[in-house]
């Protein structure tokens, strides 16, 4: 049992044992929405995706957060053009997991080869922590992606795109992004990088990856070149 407490923090109760699962993140978020009034607007449910159970916390119109119990980790979702996700309530019919459109009033299957929301995009997108010279800077010759190559599907996206923008601040301001390819069916043989970045400041560098094809995006990690910088003495 999973639940959203009046102190702002979301426990699992382990055995008779509430232990704390929520991010700072996540419990600012829950505060935020009782402050403002908007504790009715919280709900929560459940739904499974391939093997992945999750625990959906959703307050309507301002955000969504997903805890993944295999994992033990947190992420956001977004539906398109939305600061939330458009799910509302799920159950369990006939060895599916259907949930409901809170706009539309349709109902909907999860599916792990289905990449849309409906007809709607379904944007793919995560932010790198940050990577720090302090206090000097760092010169960019080369930044490296690793992600799941030739994912590209005839006819739907024959050549499936990744967004690529970086904030050499520290996340305050990103630049504007660039885009390579993610593959076309069976085109393997590379991998999306981006040369010459530039020099990061003292906070260091973010990188910030989307994709909204309707394609798998798998992504194993990354891989940054640097050259520090600084005064001599």
């Amino acid at each position: 049992m999973i639940l959203a407490a009046d102190d702002f923090v979301v426990y699992q109760l382990d055995g008779y044992t509430p232990k704390p699962i929520s991010t700072n993140d996540v419990s600012r978020d829950i505060q935020s929405a009782v402050i403002a009034g908007k504790r009715d607007l919280i709900e929560a449910y459940v739904y499974m995706y391939d093997k992945n159970p999750f625990w959906v916390l959703n307050c309507h119109e301002e955000w969504t957060w997903e805890y993944n119990l295999s994992t033990g980790e947190w992420n956001e979702r977004k539906s398109y053009n939305r600061d939330n996700w458009r799910g509302m309530k799920s159950v369990r019919v006939f060895d599916r997991w259907i949930v409901g459109d809170e706009y539309s009033g349709q109902l909907y299957q999860t599916s792990g080869t289905y990449f849309l929301e409906g007809i709607d995009p379904l944007i793919w997108h995560v932010e790198s922590g940050v990577m720090h010279g302090f206090p000097r800077g760092m010169v960019i010759p080369r930044t490296s992606f690793n992600f799941t190559m030739g994912v590209g599907t005839f006819p739907l996206v024959e050549d499936p795109l990744v967004e690529i923008s970086w904030s050499l601040d520290g996340g305050h301001s990103y630049g504007d992004p660039v885009i390579r390819r993610l593959g076309g069916p069976g085109q393997t043989k590379s991998h999306p990088y981006v040369l010459m970045s530039g020099l990061s400041k003292g906070q260091g560098v973010r990188w910030r990856l989307r994709v909204s094809d309707a394609v798998h995006v798998g992504l194993a990690g990354g891989a940054v070149e640097v050259e520090p910088r600084g005064f001599s003495g």
